[in-house]
C-alpha cells in the first residue's frame, strides 16, 4: 500500500501543477488571484471525472466568467491552452519514450489488428503536434490585429474568432508560455510517474521492461476513453490497461487490478481536492445547469453594449 500512498499524492500534486497552469494561461490580460483560480480549477477536475467530453471545462469557464468576470472567451482560451500545452508536451515526451523502446517493438507480445510499428505513432503524433503548433501560429498573428468597428460579426463567429484572438494573445507572451511550458513538462512527469509507482502495487513483470513506455500507453489510451466515457467509471481506463499490457505479457487479471489501483490513485486526490470547492459552488449557484445557465447570455449583452458604446464614440 506504500506505493499506492505515494501515487495518491504524486497525483495530487500534478493535478495542483495543472490548476497553476490554468492561472497562468490567463496572463498577461486577464492576471486574477491564484488561489480562486487554482479552486475552480479543483471544481473543474471533479466534474471532469464525472461527466464524459471533458464537461467540467465548462464548468470552469462559467465560473471564469460568472466569479472573476473573466470575458467567455479568454476563459475559453486559458482552458484551451493549458490543454493544447500539456497535450503538445505528452506528444513529444512520447515520440522520444517510442524512440527509446522502438528497439523492443519486436519482442512484444501483440494479437490482433490494432498494432501499429512506432514510426506509425511517430508519425501521428508529430502531425497532432503540427496541427497543434500551425493553430498557435494562426491564433498569435489574428490577435495582432483584432477587429473593433461595430460591424464585427455576431453569435457562433464572433466567439469563435474572439476565443483565437485570446488564445494568440496568451501564447504570445513568450515568458508566460515559456514557464507555462516547463510546468507542463513537470506535470508530464508527475502524471507517469504516479502510474509507474502502481506497477509494484499488483506486482506486474513486463516483458520486455519498458514501464515508462507502458504506462505512457496506458495513459495516451484512457485520455482517448475519457473523450466517450467518463473517468470515474473507470471502464475506459480498464480496456487501456488491459490492451497495453497484453503487449508486455500481463495477464487480464493483473492488468484490471493495475486499472483498479490507478483509479484510486486518481480518483481519490480529484475528489479530495475538488469536492468543497464544488459543494461551495453549488451552494451559491444551486446546480451546475444553473452555473452555467446565461452565460453566452451575459457575454452577448457585453459584446452589444461595446458595440454601442463605439458607434457613440463615433
Amino acid at each position: 500500500m506504500g506505493w499506492l500512498f505515494v501515487a495518491t499524492l504524486i497525483k495530487a500534486a500534478s493535478l495542483t501543477l495543472h490548476e497553476v497552469r490554468l492561472w497562468i494561461s490567463m496572463m498577461p490580460d486577464h492576471r486574477r488571484p491564484a488561489w480562486p483560480i487554482i479552486g475552480i480549477g479543483y471544481t473543474s477536475g471533479l466534474v471532469n471525472a464525472i461527466l464524459p467530453a471533458r464537461g467540467g471545462d465548462i464548468v470552469a469557464v462559467a465560473l471564469l466568467k460568472k466569479e472573476h468576470d473573466v470575458p467567455v472567451p479568454a476563459a475559453l482560451a486559458a482552458v484551451g491552452v493549458t490543454a493544447m500545452l500539456e497535450a503538445l508536451v505528452f506528444a513529444l515526451f512520447l515520440m522520444v519514450v517510442l524512440i527509446l523502446g522502438g528497439a523492443h517493438w519486436d519482442k512484444m507480445q501483440i494479437d490482433g489488428g490494432w498494432a501499429i510499428q512506432p514510426h506509425q505513432a511517430m508519425i501521428g503524433l508529430g502531425i497532432c503536434c503540427g496541427v497543434a503548433m500551425a493553430i498557435g501560429i494562426f491564433a498569435i498573428h489574428l490577435s495582432r490585429k483584432k477587429q473593433t468597428d461595430s460591424s464585427e460579426k455576431k453569435g457562433i463567429s464572433r466567439l469563435v474568432r474572439k476565443t483565437l484572438e485570446e488564445t494568440g494573445v496568451s501564447l504570445g507572451s513568450w515568458r508566460h508560455v515559456a514557464l507555462n511550458l516547463l510546468l507542463a513538462l513537470v506535470q508530464v512527469f508527475l502524471v507517469v510517474g504516479c502510474f509507474a509507482a502502481l506497477i509494484p502495487t499488483v506486482g506486474l513483470e513486463l516483458d520486455p521492461d519498458l514501464p515508462i513506455l507502458a504506462v505512457s500507453g496506458v495513459i495516451a489510451f484512457g485520455a482517448l476513453s475519457a473523450v466517450l466515457l467518463p473517468p470515474s467509471l473507470g471502464a475506459g481506463p480498464a480496456v487501456s490497461a488491459v490492451l497495453v499490457f497484453s503487449a508486455f505479457g500481463v495477464e487480464k487479471d493483473q492488468a484490471l487490478a493495475f486499472a483498479a489501483m490507478s483509479w484510486f490513485a486518481n480518483t481519490i486526490p480529484v475528489l479530495t481536492l475538488g469536492l468543497w470547492p464544488l459543494l461551495s459552488k453549488l451552494r451559491h449557484f444551486g446546480s451546475l445547469k444553473s452555473l452555467v445557465a446565461d452565460v453566452d447570455t451575459q457575454e452577448q449583452a457585453e459584446a452589444t453594449s461595446s458595440s454601442v458604446a463605439a458607434e457613440d464614440s463615433d
